[in-house]
């Protein structure tokens, strides 16, 4: 089947638009107790849409894994040397988009949702580069 315009958006390594990311979302989470949102939220105005829909109906937990950018360019590396399937893991443009793009809308959410007194925040800089060590470690910064 062809690409939905959601993925040619995430392929070329942009972000995708929240009047398509909102319902996507809130079905997720209208039809999951436990629900894990790896990704999400991304932006200042997805942050703030996740807290006022939902942070009086649920616990909210952020997990930031906080890592330089080269560990995150070591580990895109890494997932092309093991055959992974991200068609803009080797495309060096896109790649530094997705970085840039953290850089300027993400972190800034981040740091937005590390400020709400109604979401527990974890701020998780992880030890190493080995992948069973550091769940070892993310389990007891979890507690």
């Amino acid at each position: 089947p062809p690409e939905s315009a959601i993925c040619k958006k995430i392929t070329r390594g942009e972000l995708v638009g929240d009047e398509d990311l909102f319902p996507i979302i809130a079905e997720h989470i209208k039809t999951n107790k436990d629900l894990i949102l790896d990704g999400f939220p991304r932006t200042i105005g997805q942050a703030k849409w996740l807290v006022a829909n939902y942070a009086d109906k649920f616990n909210i937990k952020i997990i930031f894994l906080n890592i330089t950018e080269e560990t995150m360019i070591a580990h895109i590396q890494k997932r092309i040397r093991e055959g992974g399937n991200r068609s803009d893991d080797n495309d060096t443009a896109a790649v530094q988009k997705r970085i840039a793009a953290f850089k300027s809308t993400t972190m800034p959410a981040i740091m937005w949702l590390a400020q709400q007194p109604n979401v527990t925040f974890f701020d998780i800089k992880l030890p190493t580069d080995d992948i069973d060590i550091n769940f070892v470690y993310i389990m007891k910064q979890l507690g």
